[in-house]
């Protein structure tokens, strides 16, 4: 069951199955996990951007995120012009070099950096 629903997540945020500039919501992890052999009901505790602890409020609001661990979506931007610094975050940051942004942002892409310590799945069962 645990394999199944990893492997599950894993396609779902593979380079090939991820759309650029696609929002992410919480409704799409549900479902992908409930798709998983053995599943019966899904309880997400964790649906937030890595190190989401250490955003500011600024780059909270970029992203449309509040301080939680849960969130119902969020937001990953599609190639755009490049708004005022103050308006770029750091993943956004990560997509250019130097202080001076390129007059195109690039489009993002959600993915899972480091699977074995950023994808957490615990089964637990009832009677």
């Amino acid at each position: 069951m645990l394999d199944d629903a990893r492997a599950r997540l894993l396609a779902h945020f593979a380079f090939d199955a991820m759309p650029l500039g696609a929002a992410l919501f919480a409704s799409e992890i549900y479902a992908t996990l409930q798709a998983a052999s053995g599943v019966v009901a899904v309880d997400i505790d964790v649906f937030q951007l890595k190190n989401y602890t250490d955003l500011t409020p600024v780059e909270r609001a970029i992203r449309a995120v509040d301080a939680g661990p849960l969130q119902p979506h969020i937001r990953i931007f599609a190639a755009r012009p490049a708004p005022p610094l103050a308006q770029i975050d750091r993943f956004a940051r990560a997509g250019f070099t130097g202080s001076t942004p390129p007059a195109v942002l690039a489009a993002e892409q959600a993915f899972i950096e480091e699977p074995a310590a950023d994808l957490i799945l615990t089964a637990v069962e009832a009677f």
